[in-house]
């Protein structure tokens, strides 16, 4: 699977973009992203997949929860920034990948897979989940 089209979006302009609009997209999208993450009700102690996590937000959610997170996402520039808001507010129950969700070798041991809307990006959703 390829999503290379994908790829040079989100670290081209687009990345860039999102990433200079990011407290702007998080206040639109908190109502969402809030819903979202609280149907999910992660636990202290669980593990969390953030699959398109972005600049981070819902990735900050999880992390309040006390959950560990493993943000994953395919744009540099946003996950730079996750990265960045993660050490200026204190979060260390987090870490980020740039990867290819659609492609990544996930393990068994996580809780909860959560995508905001990351996943309607994939070259092929339903092959990625199996």
């Amino acid at each position: 699977m390829s999503n290379e089209a994908q790829k040079d979006f989100w670290n081209g302009p687009a990345g860039d973009v999102w990433v200079e609009a990011q407290g702007y997209m998080d206040q639109i999208l908190a109502p969402l992203s809030e819903l979202a993450t609280t149907h999910a009700a992660s636990q202290a102690n669980e593990r969390a997949i953030d699959v398109g996590c972005g600049c981070g937000a819902t990735t900050f959610a999880f992390a309040d929860s006390g959950c560990a997170v493993w943000g994953v996402d395919i744009s540099e520039p946003m996950l730079a920034k996750a990265k960045e808001r993660a050490k200026e507010q204190g979060i260390e129950n987090v870490a980020f990948s740039v990867t290819d969700a659609a492609s990544q070798d996930y393990t068994p041991d996580h809780d909860i897979v959560f995508s905001r809307f990351g996943v309607m990006f994939f070259d092929d959703p339903k092959a990625a989940f199996h």
